[in-house]
């Protein structure tokens, strides 16, 4: 499927602005036998078939995007903290009430060169012919390595007003959903949203002013 896509969230970075605006981008989704492409994510199934089995993947901006110094004055003097490129393994179990996840994987960019991961539970419920509602709930992990690039201060990087700061490993809890509707043969609407709560390890961080943070995005898909 390809179409377009808009997407609004809170950033948990003080001064950092993103309700304010809508990010548009292009949205793809691609699912085969085996290899699949959603968003910045591309799987393939090592194991198994259907919706239960393990996936070998590679993912774009686990760092959500990183940050330039000039995004907001907390960051002033700071160097940039890039995006990175993860590489990992998931597994998935299907049964009758829903979906059991989880995910660990590794930056191999060299960006913040530690570990991430996630669990979650999903269950898919049909509304009506044309619309399906997908709540979820779980965690994300993050490594002392992650929360000290993303949200770290080095040495060099303190001033009198941003002490230097270096965090541990963190838990984040998540709940989201996933709205889809089909209008045609061809078109697709989807839509998602997810709040977070930030583990002490990141919102201990000074160059973060909040600890629930959310996200929503609005997709337009045509299917071939």
């Amino acid at each position: 499927m390809l179409g377009v896509g808009a997407a609004a969230w809170k950033s948990e970075y003080e001064g950092v602005s993103g309700s304010d605006e809508l990010a548009v981008y292009p949205a793809i989704s691609y699912k085969g036998d085996r290899f699949s492409i959603s968003g910045t994510e591309a799987d393939y199934r090592v194991l198994g078939d259907g919706d239960s089995g393990l996936n070998a993947y590679v993912s774009l901006g686990m760092g959500d995007g990183g940050y330039d110094a000039s995004d907001s004055v907390v960051f002033a003097g700071m160097d940039d903290r890039d995006a990175s490129i993860d590489l990992g393994v998931g597994v998935e179990y299907a049964f009758d009430q829903g979906s059991l996840n989880a995910a660990i994987a590794h930056d191999v960019s060299g960006a913040y060169k530690g570990l991430v991961g996630s669990a979650s539970f999903s269950s898919s419920q049909k509304l009506s012919d044309t619309l399906y509602l997908t709540p979820s709930a779980g965690f994300y992990y993050r490594s002392s390595d992650y929360v000290d690039y993303y949200y770290g201060v080095r040495d060099s990087e303190a001033t009198s007003d941003r002490s230097a700061y270096e965090g541990d490993d963190t838990l984040t809890p998540f709940v989201g959903y996933e709205l889809f509707t089909v209008l045609s043969e061809h078109w697709r609407i989807s839509h998602s949203a997810e709040v977070r709560w930030l583990g002490d390890e990141i919102t201990d961080s000074p160059l973060v002013d909040r600890s629930t943070v959310w996200s929503a995005a609005l997709n337009f898909l045509y299917l071939f």
